[in-house]
């Protein structure tokens, strides 16, 4: 409250050079303030002073600050001054609705244009109340929907009149039969700070008090009564006592609902004489407690108290807004007394009378529902329209933009996918080069190694020639000592120590394999069954040996080569004519 205190007193401090110099066509003090301070400037104070000046010099004063607004590049003020123009008209009940609708929608133009959201918001807000007043309930809707979206977009800080408009347009929703839509924008506007205008005390008693009628509706009485409370200790500090009235009466009929009567008379008491003794807008507050009171004197059978309260009820009941609902209520209640009084002619007349308005009210709700849905279908749908029509168009440029990021980005990746091509055929070449050279040196090596193995055995088959040479001279200087077995034996044995052993023919194979990749394996595949010693004779034969230098490699006489020959000629169906070497050079 002291916070409150010093912003009034800073406030005031502000503008009593303003209205000093106002009076003197000088409006430097309203020139390019935040939307905020130009709220505090106009709302709270130059209106009221506008309010109270001559038609022909309100009308003036205005113009002349749009004007000089306009010269100074200040479209801020411009927008507040145009709504207070409206603001005025409407005050002194001067308003043309299809005007000011109109003139509503270019000011919304005006403002988006030169982004102002803060004087969308006011535009639409003002063009919603506008619609609510024609009846034209769709368009009121959309645009209590636009205000919301646009609000959530803001804080509080730079939108002073937030919750002001939150709730507003919750009390609409409620008053329109949708209470979820109120409850939830309530509770948005609950968690907001309260704000300084004329309505500050007139939002927050609203907040509470709509969202504690929603949660005794709902059969929450605990945080219903959470509600009412806060709005009677609200107005006790700001000596209201018509809303610390209302707040007492809304407690009372909970009190009411739970059958705690004894709690509840008195509070619908305090309620009914505040409302009786003060005249004030909430007639139908007090007219509803003063009727409660009435049933609940019935039910205690104090029909004297009863008479009372619904003698007061019927005098001010057609002073309320919801006449159809108060009627059936006070004819229910004047049926019951006059039953008691054994009235009972009365009695049916006053209970046909009630049910009669009941019914009245029953169908008014039904129809009013059955509208509200439609209306909510038709504002859902056309909101709904917008919004694709808004989201095609956010589409379009979406395209637009993605189509120039797009091709430029499409350039520049084929810039750099030719440049890396480029690179990877220079790589690839090189690869390939260095690939060839490595393979041919690779190649040449092997050949090299196997060309000394080779001829590794063949000096091998040179030293057997030698010995053979060196045993026949013996043989001769023996004087044929040694018989022809025994020649042979020694013969034999000199071939076997040259053979190739199983740990030279695999390294023999290595490296064959390596000068002639795959031999071995497309030779099983075109002979298959060859036996092992068939096999290193087709090598022999591949690597271009004559026969003495195979039968060395292989350890067998000469003459053993014909048999492999033979054999490997009958597998491959060869006449004696073919050439067998020019077979397996073609494998």
């Amino acid at each position: 409250m002291l916070q409150v205190i010093k912003c009034w007193v800073l406030l005031t401090l502000c503008l009593t050079p303003f209205f000093s110099q106002a009076s003197r066509s000088h409006f430097e003090y309203l020139l390019h303030k935040s939307y905020p301070e130009r709220v505090l400037l106009t709302d709270s104070l130059a209106f009221p002073e506008i309010l109270k000046m001559p038609y022909s010099s309100a009308i003036k004063f205005m113009t002349a600050i749009e004007e000089k607004a306009l010269a100074n590049g200040d479209n801020g003020l411009y927008c507040e001054m145009k709504l207070m123009h409206l603001h005025y008209f409407d005050f002194k009940e001067l308003t043309n609705i299809d005007s000011t609708i109109s003139q509503l929608i270019e000011l919304r133009r005006w403002a988006q244009k030169n982004k102002l959201p803060e004087y969308d918001i006011c535009a639409s807000f003002d063009l919603a109340n506008n619609f609510y007043r024609k009846r034209d309930y769709l368009a009121a809707f959309e645009n209590y929907i636009r205000v919301c979206d646009t609000l959530g977009k803001l804080p509080a800080a730079s939108f002073p009149r937030k919750k002001e408009f939150l709730v507003f347009i919750a009390n609409r929703y409620y008053n329109f039969g949708d209470a979820p839509s109120a409850k939830a924008l309530l509770l948005d506007a609950d968690s907001l700070p309260p704000t300084i205008s004329n309505s500050l005390y007139r939002t927050n008693f609203n907040n509470k008090n709509t969202l504690g009628l929603i949660y005794r509706n709902e059969a929450r009485y605990d945080s219903a009564l959470y509600c009412f409370r806060k709005v009677a200790q609200m107005a006790k500090s700001a000596n209201d006592t018509n809303w610390e009235g209302i707040a007492q009466g809304n407690i009372g009929i909970i009190y009411y609902l739970q059958k705690k009567y004894n709690l509840a008379i008195p509070l619908l008491e305090q309620e009914v004489k505040t409302g009786a003794t003060v005249q004030h807008q909430f007639n139908d507050s007090w007219v509803n407690s003063a009727l409660i009171l009435a049933e609940i004197y019935l039910l205690q059978n104090q029909a004297a108290n009863a008479e009372e309260y619904i003698s007061m009820a019927a005098k001010n009941i057609k002073n309320t807004l919801d006449t159809l609902k108060y009627k059936g209520m006070l004819y229910h209640a004047m049926a019951i007394l006059n039953f008691k009084e054994k009235q009972y002619q009365v009695s049916y007349l006053y209970s046909d009378s009630a049910a009669y308005y009941k019914d009245s009210v029953v169908r008014r709700d039904n129809k009013l529902l059955l509208n509200n849905a439609r209306q909510k279908a038709e504002a859902q749908k056309h909101f709904n329209a917008l919004k694709e029509l808004y989201a095609n168009r956010k589409m379009l440029i979406l395209v637009r933009n993605s189509s120039i990021i797009f091709f430029c980005g499409l350039l520049v990746i084929g810039v750099l996918l030719w440049n890396r091509m480029r690179l990877k055929h220079t790589i690839r070449q090189n690869k390939l080069a260095l690939e060839k050279a490595l393979a041919e040196q690779e190649l040449k090596s092997t050949t090299e190694q196997l060309n000394i193995f080779t001829r590794h055995l063949l000096e091998k088959n040179v030293i057997i020639e030698r010995t053979e040479e060196q045993i026949q001279y013996l043989k001769n200087r023996l004087d044929d000592t040694l018989s022809v077995s025994d020649e042979n034996e020694i013969l034999t044995r000199l071939y076997q120590s040259t053979i190739l052993t199983e740990e030279q023919w695999d390294e023999f194979k290595q490296l064959f394999n390596r000068v002639h990749k795959g031999f071995l394996l497309r030779l099983k595949e075109k002979i298959p069954g060859l036996s092992p010693a068939e096999t290193r004779f087709v090598v022999m034969c591949k690597l271009k040996l004559n026969n003495r230098e195979m039968a060395s490699l292989m350890g067998v006489q000469p003459d053993s080569l014909r048999t492999y020959r033979h054999r490997l000629r009958k597998k491959l169906n060869l006449s004696d004519e073919e050439a067998l070497e020019a077979i397996i050079d073609t494998i």
